[in-house]
């Protein structure tokens, strides 16, 4: 994926979570942000945004990095594409 194209999807996870911000508190917001990946967002854009997140690379909200974890925790058995994120 493009230096380009990951950061419009950090923008848009970004954004996600600020349309929920009012949803309640920072744990409910990151499981309302896991669930929104776990519908709508494919293999592909999860690994693009997850692997950049692990590897340090971006500035994004620690709710990111929780919803994320929720997401990681949830799926590692279920998406064969999840192998190479939970080995580390």
């Amino acid at each position: 994926m493009t230096k380009t194209s990951t950061t419009r999807l950090l923008a848009m996870i970004n954004q996600i979570v600020l349309n929920m911000s009012a949803s309640g508190c920072d744990d409910e917001i990151a499981e309302q942000v896991a669930q929104h990946l776990e519908k709508f967002w494919s293999a592909k854009l999860k690994t693009a945004v997850i692997e950049h997140y692990i590897a340090g690379q971006s500035q994004l909200s620690p709710i990111i990095g929780k919803a994320f974890t929720i997401f990681i925790r949830r799926n590692r058995r279920n998406q064969p594409w999840m192998g190479k994120l939970t080995q580390s």
